[in-house]
């Protein structure tokens, strides 16, 4: 279930509160006020066993299309460069 950032604006307190994404959450836990309460912007938390694909990592699988490309791009810099016949 997530996780959302309430702050109560009678209070000034912040309220970690779980629940559906469907519903809402409207009395702050610290002061009692009925709908004085506004959800804050939260980043998503990803678990690190969900970011691989098999036995690599993602990290590790982008790193290694990066360096993939860079050979493939530095190979058609000399190609270029040799048609055009400029030195190296």
């Amino acid at each position: 279930m997530p996780r959302y950032i309430y702050q109560c604006n009678e209070c000034d307190k912040t309220n970690y509160v779980f629940h559906r994404i469907s519903e809402s959450h409207s009395t702050c836990l610290y002061c009692n006020c009925i709908d004085c309460l506004e959800k804050m912007l939260t980043k998503p938390t990803i678990k690190k066993e969900a970011a691989t694909t098999g036995e690599e990592k993602i990290g590790e699988l982008t790193n290694k299309y990066i360096e993939d490309n860079r050979k493939i791009l530095d190979d058609m810099k000399k190609e270029c460069k040799e048609e055009t016949h400029e030195p190296s």
